[in-house]
């Protein structure tokens, strides 16, 4: 825009890659020049769009729904946990696939300071569809009373011959009283 110097532009689909820019401007007597390199990298359209968590308890079954950064509610060692992984190809081509798509969850150091991880495999989505992913985890019984990373990674690749990633990390919150003992062997 030459009265206020702003420049606009929308990459189109397709135009990944690193452009060498270079700006000149003149006031009619000065003149200005300034180069850059602007890198345009494609955005997923594979995408994590919820995680639900199915806690075994005692009580009956505990039901969780988390997003990016969330704590679930207190888990007992010993417990059961389902997780489902809601998918989402947020391509509109009607043809447009990602296919392969391979989801993994890892808790973070929750055994023994080693980490559990599960996975749900060969995973298609069409565009604009939605599938859920699932695993299970049974959380140690001598797991320490804390928070927990749950790192969940999808990947897949798309019918363009690209590979599409989204990841999303949870915190699971292990709850401990110190009077609970669980006796693991005995002879």
């Amino acid at each position: 825009n030459n009265a206020t110097g702003l420049i606009n532009w929308k990459p189109e689909f397709g135009q990944n890659g690193t452009y060498s820019i270079t700006l000149r401007v003149s006031d009619g007597n000065l003149s200005a020049e300034q180069s850059y390199n602007l890198t345009i990298s494609g955005a997923s359209r594979l995408s994590i769009t919820k995680i639900k968590f199915n806690i075994d308890d005692e009580d009956g079954d505990k039901k969780d729904t988390l997003v990016d950064g969330a704590k679930s509610r207190d888990i007992k060692p010993g417990q059961n946990i389902e997780v489902t992984v809601e998918l989402a190809d947020l391509f509109t081509q009607t043809d447009f696939e990602i296919n392969d798509v391979d989801v993994e969850g890892v808790i973070k150091g929750i055994d023994d300071d080693d980490d559990l991880d599960d996975e749900d495999e060969n995973i298609d989505l069409d565009a604009g569809d939605e599938e859920k992913a699932r695993f299970n985890f049974e959380i140690p019984v001598y797991a320490d009373k804390g928070e927990y990373k749950l790192i969940i990674t999808a990947s897949g690749r798309g019918s363009d011959g690209l590979d599409y990633q989204d990841n999303t990390t949870v915190f699971l919150v292990v709850e401990k009283k110190k009077h609970e003992l669980a006796i693991t062997k005995a002879s």
